[in-house]
């Protein structure tokens, strides 16, 4: 689909809004995601503490660097684990940053 026929976000925030709304967010890169996400809804006249999210959210990045990998981007990291990862593919990446989080969080057996 081309961008022009694709909803624009205020159109489709109120599901992403339920899907965050008092959520454990995790990001690879949590404050650059976290500002991408405030910055679009400043754009669109959306307040971000109404999702009533966490300061700041789980990163993967932070948690891998912080366990010693001389690299901590998303595909170092996904290929050390035996993830795999179609990257710069948003659905890819999540599902990567997720399983990830459950490898440190110590939640392995969750199908994603």
């Amino acid at each position: 689909a081309q961008t022009l026929e694709v909803p624009t976000f205020d159109v489709l925030f109120p599901e992403i809004q339920k899907r965050l709304f008092g959520r454990k967010i995790v990001a690879h890169n949590e404050s650059f995601d976290r500002n991408v996400l405030m910055k679009t809804m400043s754009w669109y006249g959306l307040y971000y503490d109404e999702l009533e999210l966490a300061g700041r959210w789980e990163c993967t990045c932070k948690i891998y660097r912080a366990k010693g990998y001389p690299k901590a981007n998303l595909k170092y990291c996904s290929d050390r684990n035996g993830i795999q990862l179609n990257h710069h593919e948003a659905l890819s990446d999540a599902r990567a940053c997720a399983k990830l989080y459950l490898l440190h969080d110590g939640q392995v057996g969750m199908k994603l």
